[in-house]
């Protein structure tokens, strides 16, 4: 019997065609969200079915689960809530197919139930260090941005003024000391681009992260949070979004970070409460120097954040990750994982 792969969303433009190309098979009945103005190289493709639905509406995708008698399997690369209710329509028995594996190209998982898919006996998976290098580059690039004020020099210059001597002389980032919350994959990763600047770097890790790593790594370990805010020029958050991390950054602990200091988050938008940012900065002009933020509590349109009156805040809308190589090897990891998942399942 076929196994029924739902692909929510794919990759954009001819990047579809790599990825699509993987699952077309004999033993697969592969039904692909495309947009209406998406790949017109498999718009009339016999090999698969085609929708056009909004992935942000459980309704549109448990209708599309209930036209062709269910899933086995569901691939998602965008933040798309898979909540409890949805998870249980996607597993019920009235379903020719019951969803038994959900593949996220990413690496967060906090827009799906996992407790809920956990109890239905869904396996979710995700593809950690996939854009590491990625994210790592962009992670320098902000950096680079920020203490060289590069933001406010072009807003400046797109409003006629020529404003070289308009600010001090920026400071270098071989000059500063950076911090890093999180040790895995993209910290790691921004550690080897930040050696040839020979800036010192603190690492506050997981319990795992021990002295001896970070000794391999060429950094020195933090013991706690505070000791990281204070202790450091640069602050920058790679960790994931938990019961512990959200709000890591909060009021209470904000007066931490050192005077004159950058923050960057890369990683998840709730690590930060962002209204307590906005307010301490407004509150204490020039305590944090500059923020950049790529990830935000809430990421849809039409976009708001009480940091986007800051012309201290360089906003991004969550493209760390999103270059080419990237967003293929995810791709190509999380096809991989539905497939031997799959696979793994009818032999039992």
């Amino acid at each position: 019997m076929k196994r029924r792969i739902m692909l929510l969303d794919v990759l954009p433009d001819e990047l579809s065609i790599k990825e699509i190309a993987g699952y077309i098979s004999p033993e697969i009945a592969l039904i692909v969200n495309l947009p209406q103005n998406g790949c017109h190289a498999y718009q009339a493709h016999r090999h698969f079915e085609s929708v056009s639905i909004n992935i942000h509406d459980e309704g549109e995708i448990l209708a599309v689960a209930r036209q062709f008698g269910g899933f086995d399997a569901i691939k998602l690369r965008k933040n798309v809530p898979l909540r409890k209710e949805l998870l249980c329509a996607l597993t019920a028995d009235d379903l020719a197919k019951r969803l038994k594996v959900i593949g996220q190209a990413g690496v967060g998982l906090n827009h799906i139930d996992t407790g809920a898919a956990e109890e239905l006996g869904i396996d979710v998976f995700n593809t950690p260090g996939a854009n590491a290098t990625a994210v790592a580059e962009f992670t320098l690039l902000q950096m680079l941005a920020l203490l060289r004020q590069t933001n406010w020099h072009q807003d400046q210059m797109r409003r006629g003024h020529w404003s070289k001597s308009a600010r001090p002389p920026a400071r270098s980032l071989s000059d500063i000391s950076v911090g890093l919350a999180g040790s895995g994959a993209i910290s790691r990763a921004l550690i080897a681009l930040l050696k040839p600047f020979q800036c010192p770097v603190t690492v506050l890790g997981s319990s795992r992260f021990t002295d001896k790593d970070a000794d391999e790594l060429g950094v020195m370990r933090a013991d706690d949070l505070l000791a990281l805010l204070s202790g450091n020029d640069v602050i920058s958050l790679h960790l994931p979004l938990n019961a512990d991390t959200h709000h890591m950054l909060n009021a209470s602990v904000l007066p931490c970070i050192r005077k004159g200091a950058y923050l960057l988050n890369m990683s998840r938008g709730g690590l930060i409460d962002e209204a307590a940012l906005a307010a301490f900065m407004k509150q204490h002009p020039g305590w944090i120097s500059g923020v950049a933020l790529d990830t935000f509590e809430v990421e849809r349109e039409p976009f708001y954040s009480p940091l986007q009156e800051s012309e201290h805040a360089l906003l991004t809308p969550h493209i760390a990750g999103t270059t080419e190589t990237a967003l293929l090897t995810s791709a190509l990891r999380v096809q991989q994982g539905i497939l031997s998942r799959l696979a793994t399942g009818a032999e039992k």
